[in-house]
This record gives structure tokens, C-alpha cells and sequence, in this order.
């Protein structure tokens, strides 16, 4: 069986507070953790790549990403990554051929409330099973075409004229 794998780059869905709860920080990465709670019976392989607020992205790190997502044998992809510029590392990664890839994140990290992050990682899950090769978002209870979707930053939602699931 194709093994989905998951590349972890860092954004909200994987911070922490900080010791004195004033701001979200990077530890470790709790995504490998958070999905053993589902049961998953897909076999899953973990990338830790980074652990970075996507405002800090640079060039170097979607090259990064993008180079992991050549290298990997499987045809199928998920990148949590931080909601800010996670339509900008898709648009890199549209060069990537012959693999479905599903970027993932959540406003809320999954250290404080884990209902946003672990549904969107649902849906992606299922998602990157059944969607054709390409490079997508997956929101809101949502999938969308990277090239239709922005980032509402006044309400946390992320938006398109058309959505994919």
C-alpha cells in the first residue's frame, strides 16, 4: 500500500504556549501524537522537517519542502504548514509532478483546543486518498485548489469562489 506521508513544517496547528501563556512558541511537533489518537489504520510515515511560523518562510525552506516532496516514493502528500503563507508555498510547490499534495494547518494550535486542527488533518487524510494528483488546501472543513483560495485574516476562514470536497 502507498504510505501517506506527512511532512511537518511547523504553523499554529503545532505550538504551544509559551511558559507564562503570553505567547504561542515551537517545542516538538504533537501531529505524530495527535493522529494515534484516531485509530488510523493507513500506514503513515512522518517527516520532521521543520518547526517554523510560516511569516518567517523563506525561499530556502519552500525549496526544502519541495525537495522532500520529490524524494518521497509515495504519491501522496500532507504538509502541515502555517496558515499565512501556506497558498504561497502551494503555488511553489504546483512544479512538484505526479503526487496529490495536501497543505494543512489550523488557527488554533492542537495544545490548546484540539477540534480545528485534528478535523482539518481528517480531512486531508481522506482527502489526499482520493484526489488526483495536484497541490491543495485543506480548511474549514474544506478542500481547495490552492490557485482559488485566500486566508480571511479579520474572521480565520479560509475562502474561494469553488472548492474541490
Amino acid at each position: 500500500m502507498n504510505a501517506i506521508h506527512i511532512i511537518i513544517t511547523g504553523g499554529a496547528i503545532d505550538k504551544s504556549p509559551s511558559f507564562d501563556g503570553k505567547e504561542l512558541v515551537f517545542t516538538n511537533s504533537v501531529i505524530e501524537d495527535a493522529l494515534s489518537l484516531c485509530r488510523i489504520t493507513y500506514p503513515i510515515v512522518y517527516h520532521n522537517l521543520m518547526l517554523k511560523d510560516s511569516l518567517t518562510m523563506t525561499t530556502g525552506d519552500r525549496l526544502s519542502i519541495s525537495g522532500r516532496c520529490t524524494s518521497i516514493d509515495s504519491n501522496k502528500i500532507i504538509i502541515t504548514h502555517g496558515t499565512d503563507t501556506m497558498t504561497q508555498t502551494a503555488e511553489f510547490l504546483s512544479l512538484v509532478r505526479d503526487k496529490t499534495i495536501i497543505l494543512v494547518g489550523s488557527i488554533v494550535p492542537l495544545r490548546v483546543d484540539l477540534a480545528e486542527g485534528m478535523f482539518n488533518l481528517g480531512v486531508a487524510m481522506t482527502a489526499v486518498q482520493y484526489l488526483p494528483h495536484g497541490v491543495y488546501i485543506a480548511m474549514n472543513g474544506k478542500i481547495f485548489n490552492y490557485t482559488d483560495v485566500e486566508k480571511n485574516k479579520i474572521n480565520g476562514l479560509f475562502e474561494g469562489n469553488s472548492y474541490i470536497m
